[in-house]
């Protein structure tokens, strides 16, 4: 394999870099398990209609 400066590198070193490539995706996976993600099962109107009940002053 040719790497990125045009030198030749063996398979060992094309095996570790296939590793760190690993490496990266599951700590990009990870950390986007940790963000939070929007509820899609609640559409733009029933967040609008939730706003507004709460806004409204419980009789």
């Amino acid at each position: 394999m040719i790497d990125d400066y045009g030198e030749y590198r063996g398979k060992e070193e094309d095996r570790e870099r296939e590793r760190e490539r690993e490496r990266e995706i599951e700590r990009q996976n990870a950390a986007s398990e940790l963000t939070v993600q929007p509820r899609p099962w609640i559409s733009l109107e029933s967040r609008e209609e939730m706003l507004d009940k709460s806004r409204c002053p419980r009789s």
